[in-house]
């Protein structure tokens, strides 16, 4: 095709275009150009040939063409779109907005599986009785899949089973050695720190494998208001210190495991309801912490107030140091979530209910005592206890450790502290049955 160039007016003149002729078809080549983006000749110079006729006039042929059909011959430069800062911003959060719908869709309807699958978890529970199903559970062989050896064989799980129950049992009954041997340490702990602190005002006294008997009575002048709130106060204060140093240095600790761990949570266990749970004995029976709560003259409701958030301290205490208490196990299989459960009911319930009945009887007076009520004092501080083993229940799905544990006890009776634990029981109710006189004066 032949280069196409703009009509100027010298060649117009040339050609014998006038003035008028040239204004009209520069018009229209700026219209085109502005209302179509783009540029356009339209006149050749094959287009514009002259022919000479008769005559001095000169006349011009014009080809004329479509309107759209005129293209350069020459690679034209594409021109770069101009983005638009405004609408590419919308499209952006718009399609933000779309991701995260379709996340959220995509969490509510998991959300809503694993809803309905702990509805139908919970349905097929209560379908079985509470009390056939623990049977079933811990007596039958076939009742459970135990993943690590229920492939040797039938026979080889139910001999694993019973080794399980055998070890069980033995935990508990350590468990229960170290429950009564940890309470005697304490309540002497407690019952030492009264006499010292009597001992500063110069009131003797006798420890009894019961209570501490103080010679001069009841209603001597050396009491004041201010010595009996020391005196009582005194072994609770005591408890609380060593059960803190019992539950946060010695149970935290890594290299202590095994029933020496079970033995420093049964310490600060009882230590610490030394403390809060003999504010709750002492407000009934008017006994022992009692002392202090009547000399300061709380209203009733503050004592009630306070007897609460004891409890609840308690209940915490448990809920806290649940882990450390599936650790002392070293057992994979009943620190296993299915199996917690019967193992702090083995392992905690049934040591307390047993050890609570065992002080109970050891400790039973055979005469009266000196404060009417110090046994019933005593007694309502073990029962204390259970409020610890419940918030253990409520926290039974926290993942113990077992892997810091080294040692793997439990499986037969530690008779160590079977030995100490008689031994210390002779002490405490043949030697303590005339008294242990601390006579300063």
């Amino acid at each position: 095709m032949a280069h196409r160039r703009r009509v100027t007016r010298k060649r117009a003149l040339y050609e014998g275009k006038t003035l008028i002729e040239i204004f009209f078809l520069n018009f229209i080549r700026r219209f085109r150009r502005i209302f179509f983006k783009k540029r356009h000749h339209y006149f050749d110079e094959d287009e514009y040939t002259p022919e000479i006729g008769s005559g001095d006039s000169t006349t011009i042929r014009i080809q004329e063409k479509p309107f759209l059909d005129y293209t350069s011959s020459e690679p034209r430069r594409k021109k770069r779109k101009r983005r638009n800062k405004i609408r590419s911003y919308f499209s952006r959060r718009l399609e933000r907005l779309a991701d995260r719908m379709e996340m959220r869709r995509e969490m509510k309807n998991k959300r809503r599986f694993m809803r309905d699958m702990r509805r139908r978890q919970r349905k097929e529970q209560r379908t079985q009785f509470a009390f056939v199903k623990f049977f079933k559970k811990l007596f039958e062989a076939k009742s459970r899949e135990y993943g690590y050896y229920s492939t040797e064989g039938i026979d080889k799980e139910k001999q694993e089973l019973k080794r399980q129950q055998l070890r069980l049992a033995f935990f508990s009954i350590n468990s229960f050695i170290l429950f009564v041997l940890s309470y005697i340490i304490v309540y002497l702990t407690y019952q030492m720190a009264v006499m010292f602190a009597a001992s500063r005002y110069g009131i003797n006294s006798i420890l009894l494998y019961y209570e501490v008997f103080f010679p001069i009575g009841n209603y001597s002048d050396k009491w004041t208001s201010l010595n009996i709130i020391i005196i009582t106060f005194a072994g609770p204060l005591i408890s609380a210190i060593m059960g803190s140093i019992y539950l946060l240095y010695y149970v935290r600790k890594e290299t202590t495991a095994g029933l020496k761990k079970l033995f420093f949570l049964w310490l600060g266990f009882h230590s610490v309801n030394f403390f809060l749970g003999a504010f709750v004995g002492g407000m009934v029976t008017q006994q022992g912490f009692g002392y202090v709560i009547a000399w300061m003259f709380l209203p009733t409701v503050i004592k009630f107030a306070f007897a609460m958030l004891c409890l609840f301290g308690l209940g915490l205490l448990g809920y806290v140091f649940t882990q450390y208490f599936l650790e002392a196990s070293g057992s994979f299989f009943w620190t296993n979530e299915s199996n917690r459960i019967f193992y702090l009911l083995f392992a905690g319930v049934a040591p307390w209910v047993l050890g609570t009945l065992l002080l109970f009887i050891i400790k039973f007076p055979k005469v009266v005592p000196q404060h009417e009520n110090i046994v019933i004092y005593d007694t309502i501080i073990n029962m204390c206890l259970i409020f610890t083993m419940a918030g253990m229940f409520v926290n039974y799905k926290v993942a113990p450790n077992i892997e810091r544990s080294t040692k793997r006890e439990g499986r037969r009776i530690n008779w160590i502290y079977l030995v100490i634990l008689l031994g210390l029981m002779v002490i405490f109710r043949l030697g303590f049955n005339s008294g242990f006189y601390y006579l300063p004066n």
